[in-house]
């Protein structure tokens, strides 16, 4: 991370091969998904229940359809990632961050 804030070059460089999903660039980290990239602060932390959650949807036995609790077709709506401080639930509402990212369908408009 040194080396990035040092010599810029080497830290867009290390944007093109997505390094910045592991290491710091300029403060920031980015996640890197199929239809999306998000910059967050490397000081924040991925949210682990909203790990959890695309975890267990997306574990084998889900996708085999012998899970003990079969989905319904809407859930409600559940960020696809999120990441925030640590510590971040421990502040007044008024006074928290974070960043989530929500994935939705939505349907065909009509003319």
């Amino acid at each position: 991370e040194y080396l990035f804030r040092v010599f810029p070059a080497i830290g867009e460089k290390a944007r093109e091969v997505h390094l910045d999903s592991l290491y710091a660039v300029d403060g920031l980290k980015t996640a890197y998904e199929e239809q999306y990239q998000a910059r967050y602060p490397s000081t924040w932390l991925l949210d682990q229940r909203v790990a959890l959650l695309k975890a267990r949807q997306s574990s084998p036995d889900d996708l085999l359809g012998v899970s003990p609790r079969r989905r319904t077709a809407v859930e409600g709506i559940a960020p696809d990632n999120a990441w925030g401080p640590p510590g971040g639930g421990d502040r007044n509402l008024k006074k928290r961050e974070n960043l989530s990212v929500v994935k939705q369908n939505l349907p065909p408009k009509s003319l």
